[in-house]
């Protein structure tokens, strides 16, 4: 494995690190948010079983009931508001870092090529371009897509328990086992979803500074896609493993996506045996190859009747950008998916 690769792995490792301590951190405010409303959900189910209420209707005539939810609103607004400017603070950090870190991993190659090359040496953010960054953290701002998504997680959050709750009353649930249910299956979702956000957001902003770097460098021609090649990896990102790309095309990945770009010199170059996804996953035990591509899909590339490339496809998004996802196995029955051909990727 050249020191390059390794150097990009260990970057990439410590920032998942550093998210899955911002993550322990998130969820410690979020338990006690949890309790809280667990307390005030067994308080209003207890009186309403006292009650004898049953119906959706005589539920929502109820003024606690109404309350509550109004509660529940408020406080998941309040506490995905929170997250964001924790993101947005933990972006700005990350992106000096990916952005110093892409410098000195252009200089590793140029070394590794032969190819003289000392800019990195001495850089300070200062030369990253300023509207760079400012699209890298527009996505939080007021009113972005960001934003937007995050308001509608604690809509739809209350909204579920809501109907949850109205299911529960209706068929007489036990105000203890309802109550957990409401948080199990209804408020969690909106912790998970935001959880999924954060980490995606992060990622991106950390590829984005390092595909600044890369052009701030000027001997930067592209881009090669580099897995995490682990048994979580989706199939998708397997299969771009090691794809070569101008510096002009977007890096498009898919939520909590752990993919990351390694600088291209030279195009004849071969950077590494081990950017070949098809060659790792041909060589794992059947049982991994299944814990990875589902099991039609896997028969299907087995018996040759789907190539490599079809296994991957694009998903179009306007707002949040393309996204590489594994081919669902209607398509590939259909004989669909695959990702386009072009000078450096056949």
């Amino acid at each position: 494995m050249s020191v390059l690769i390794r150097q990009v792995q260990n970057f990439r490792g410590e920032l998942l690190r550093l998210d899955e301590q911002a993550q322990q951190t998130l969820n410690q405010t979020w338990l006690a948010l949890e309790q809280r409303l667990y307390r005030e959900l067994i308080d209003l189910l207890t009186d309403i079983e006292a009650r004898g209420i049953r119906s959706p209707s005589q539920l929502y005539q109820l003024q606690r009931f109404q309350t509550l939810l109004q509660q529940i609103d408020s406080e998941l607004l309040i506490f995905n508001e929170r997250a964001a400017r924790d993101l947005e603070s933990r972006q700005q950090a990350q992106q000096r870092a990916a952005f110093l870190a892409s410098l000195s991993w252009v200089q590793q190659r140029a070394r590794e090529l032969g190819i003289p090359y000392n800019d990195a040496v001495g850089v300070t953010f200062d030369r990253m371009n300023p509207l760079a960054v400012e699209a890298m953290l527009g996505i939080l701002a007021d009113g972005s897509p960001l934003r937007q998504v995050l308001n509608e997680v604690s809509l739809t959050t209350t909204a579920a328990i809501a109907s949850l709750m109205v299911q529960g009353v209706a068929q007489g649930e036990h105000p203890m086992a309802l109550a957990r249910k409401l948080i199990d299956l209804g408020l969690a979702t909106n912790l998970q979803r935001v959880q999924s956000i954060m980490r995606t957001e992060l990622l991106r902003a950390s590829r984005e500074a390092s595909l600044e770097g890369y052009r701030r460098s000027g001997v930067v021609v592209g881009y090669q896609r580099m897995s995490a090649l682990s048994l979580r990896s989706c199939i998708g990102c397997i299969v771009t493993h090691g794809r070569k790309y101008p510096l002009s095309v977007p890096f498009e990945e898919h939520p909590n996506g752990r993919c990351y770009p390694v600088p291209v010199l030279d195009w004849t170059e071969d950077l590494d045996p081990q950017l070949d996804g098809q060659e790792w996953f041909d060589n794992l035990p059947p049982a991994d190859q299944r814990r990875i591509m589902p099991p039609g899909a896997l028969d299907l590339y087995n018996a040759g009747r789907v190539d490599w490339g079809q296994l991957a496809t694009r998903r179009v998004d306007p707002v949040w950008g393309n996204s590489i996802r594994p081919t669902t196995l209607g398509d590939l029955l259909l004989g669909h998916g695959g990702l386009p051909a072009d000078e450096h990727n056949h």
